[in-house]
């Protein structure tokens, strides 16, 4: 019995020392977006994040069970505002589409007023993302309210943020300003209660798609970002910053200033979030 004792000793004493060596060893990262990388990428991560943001498309729940041991939340990609050509259910919602989308030739913006994109939405794709185990949705293109201004596609925003909050769903809001803005002005306990984050791209940087690469993002468009997030963060929103493609210069000095203002951070070394 003493040996038997003395042997599972030795086995928890192991596991602990590996445990141990495995956390010290794998970089901890405060947030990681990679929406563009394979499924192989992702199972060979450098680093550990406290929240991924990912496509979970090809992904199933043994996959996202094994993401989860590096990271402390996963945010699966739902394309609320537009539709791409390489969507499987690209020829159900194609007539839906209304205007191309600016440097993405296969992407165009949608209709989402209509109660067959919502239902599908909802019931179809962020169901199927619950039930593969992610912790919430990182939601794209809620700037088509841009693009497309009328009450109607406010409301309806609204209404499939209301959806997946009674999926307890929480949800990251990709960039969406304007709807962002009207929402807190109007109802500021109910954006609250609706949005756990938002997440803003290029904020000090701006990436120049015909050059495929960032310059200095102008003074007036850095100051309306950071008006516009501090407005957010004072109502209790979370804020998460993408910058692609800075140096180590520009790196560090966009690092301490998201850390004196309490954002989270990610650099993305490619436009395509393909690469950690």
């Amino acid at each position: 019995m003493k040996k038997w004792c003395c042997l599972l000793g030795l086995i928890l004493l192991v596991v602990s020392m590996v445990l141990l060596i495995r956390q010290f060893s794998t970089p901890q990262q405060d947030y990681g977006v990679f929406i563009g990388m394979e499924k192989k990428d992702l199972q060979q991560l450098t680093k550990s994040y406290q929240t991924m943001v990912l496509d979970a498309t090809n992904l199933d729940k043994s996959d996202i069970k094994q993401l989860h041991s590096e990271s402390q939340q996963i945010f699966a990609y739902l394309n609320v505002g537009a539709l791409e050509t390489s969507n499987s259910f690209y020829q159900d919602f194609k007539d839906l589409t209304f205007k191309p989308y600016d440097n993405w030739p296969d992407e165009s913006w949608l209709d989402v007023t209509d109660s067959a994109w919502q239902d599908f939405l909802v019931h179809q794709l962020a169901q199927s993302l619950k039930d593969k185990g992610v912790d919430g949705l990182f939601l794209d293109n809620f700037d088509v309210y841009d693009h497309d201004h009328r009450p109607e596609v406010y409301t309806s925003l609204v209404q499939l943020l209301k959806e997946f909050q009674s999926m307890n769903l929480p949800v990251i809001i990709n960039g969406g300003s304007t709807f962002v803005s009207q929402l807190v002005a109007e109802d500021p306990q109910l954006a609250r209660q609706l949005i756990y984050a938002v997440n803003q791209e290029s904020v000090f940087l701006a990436y120049v798609f015909d050059a495929n690469k960032p310059v200095q993002q102008t003074a007036e468009a850095e100051d309306f970002y950071l008006d516009y997030l501090n407005n957010l963060s004072q109502t209790g929103i979370q804020v998460f910053l993408i910058e692609y493609g800075a140096d180590s210069y520009q790196a560090d000095k966009i690092l301490k200033q998201c850390q004196e203002l309490d954002y989270s951070l990610y650099l993305a070394p490619s436009i395509l979030l393909d690469r950690e």
